[in-house]
């Protein structure tokens, strides 16, 4: 209840801009007071994170206490040359520790705010919930490796063809069956089966 208090209070009027954006979007709008560490989230924000925005702590040390340590480093370095102008743009993505205590990834971009002087103010920016996208790519790659280990071992001849007929893919096994490279096959550019 006194989360709830203190962002009405404090965080609530801030955010009226964006309460038709972000009833239709599936972004969460975040904020970083650049001179003051102060940070805002989003009613969406703290959706994809699977909070209600009263359960969020409006704070830079909620949002840092949750991304993934392997991540962490690597994003603030980002924030910070993008503060600096050593950086064009502000996007990336992260890993973060949800209600549930699961990382998911999200893709942020941000943009900086300055002073009439051109002194940066604040970043605001989005989040997107890609953990369904990275989940999948993380296994396709996985299987990847287990498909390429079963071939590079295999002691039967593996081959594949493109639609034209062109070898794309011979097992390393065709030196011992074949007595020629994968590589010196290719070359060869056989216009028949191999068995």
């Amino acid at each position: 209840k006194i989360n709830e208090i203190r962002y009405k209070k404090n965080i609530g009027p801030s955010f009226d801009i964006f309460k038709y954006y972000d009833q239709g979007s599936f972004e969460g709008i975040w904020e970083l007071d650049i001179n003051t560490n102060e940070a805002k989230m989003s009613n969406n924000w703290a959706r994809i994170l699977g909070f209600s925005i009263f359960e969020v702590e409006q704070n830079y040390e909620f949002w840092r206490s949750r991304v993934h340590s392997d991540d962490l480093v690597r994003v603030e370095k980002q924030l910070q040359e993008y503060i600096l102008g050593k950086l064009d743009e502000c996007f990336g993505k992260y890993r973060i520790k949800n209600k549930k205590g699961k990382f998911i990834w999200l893709q942020y971009s941000g943009t900086i705010k300055r002073n009439k002087k051109g002194k940066p103010l604040k970043i605001i920016g989005t989040i997107v919930d890609i953990n369904e996208i990275e989940t999948n790519k993380i296994a396709l790659e996985e299987s990847e490796k287990k498909l390429r280990f079963i071939l590079e071992n295999s002691s039967d001849l593996i081959t594949q063809r493109d639609i034209k007929g062109n070898y794309t893919y011979i097992s390393e096994s065709s030196k011992e069956i074949l007595g020629y490279t994968p590589q010196e096959l290719m070359e060869l550019n056989l216009d028949y089966e191999l068995f």
